[in-house]
């Protein structure tokens, strides 16, 4: 396993999520017991089962497209939701939050990239409805999140990724989720308080 040569690589300040998908309990656990606490998990029928499964101090983070008749399942259970992709979906999340007397903390997904295979709001787009979704109440922006574009440019990837930190900064919030196995040095690099990595941290 590669987890420690990763977590030293991680700057003070910047939290490993070391994605569980498609992971056994006994692959997680032997991350855990190395004390790896934040796990990502993208399907809500898998994160449900795991977590009833494994030690309830593990801190949860759904990465996945969240689909709105799956948010009732991980509100309240999960410590973050990087995946908000649309406006629609905030609102859900808020109003059904509000219903459980909840806030839930969430990053915005952008498609810093303009990939049309990839979820999320554009960099101009998330610029002009931030004051919407700050404005719902069942909800906590706590940052932004992006991939990658599928490519082997490296300057190209790390120039989305700055680009993402550059919003982040305007909009004066905490978090930055971006960087997976192939490109989390890159991420790290432009300022990511998050990276999400899995292959490499099981292989």
């Amino acid at each position: 396993m590669m987890y420690r040569q990763v977590l030293e690589k991680m700057p003070f300040g910047t939290a490993l999520v070391a994605v569980s998908k498609g992971r056994s309990v006994a692959e997680i656990m032997a991350l855990y017991n190395q004390g790896q606490r934040h796990f990502g998990e993208s399907r809500v029928q898998d994160f449900e089962k795991k977590r009833q499964e494994l030690p309830g101090d593990i801190i949860w983070h759904f990465i996945g497209t969240l689909q709105p008749n799956k948010i009732a399942k991980i509100i309240g259970k999960t410590a973050l939701i990087h995946s908000v992709d649309s406006l629609s979906l905030a609102r859900k999340i808020s109003d059904a939050s509000i219903a459980r007397g909840l806030v839930t903390d969430v990053l915005i997904q952008v498609n810093a990239s303009q990939e049309a295979t990839k979820h999320g709001f554009a960099l101009d787009e998330c610029r002009l409805l931030f004051p919407e979704l700050m404005a719902l109440p069942g909800i906590r922006i706590q940052g932004l999140m992006t991939m990658g574009p599928k490519s082997d440019d490296q300057a190209r990837i790390l120039s989305c990724f700055k680009a993402t930190h550059a919003l982040q900064k305007e909009l004066g919030l905490p978090h930055l989720s971006m960087g997976m196995s192939q490109d989390y040095e890159l991420a790290l690099e432009a300022g990511a308080t998050y990276v999400r990595i899995g292959s490499l941290l099981f292989s």
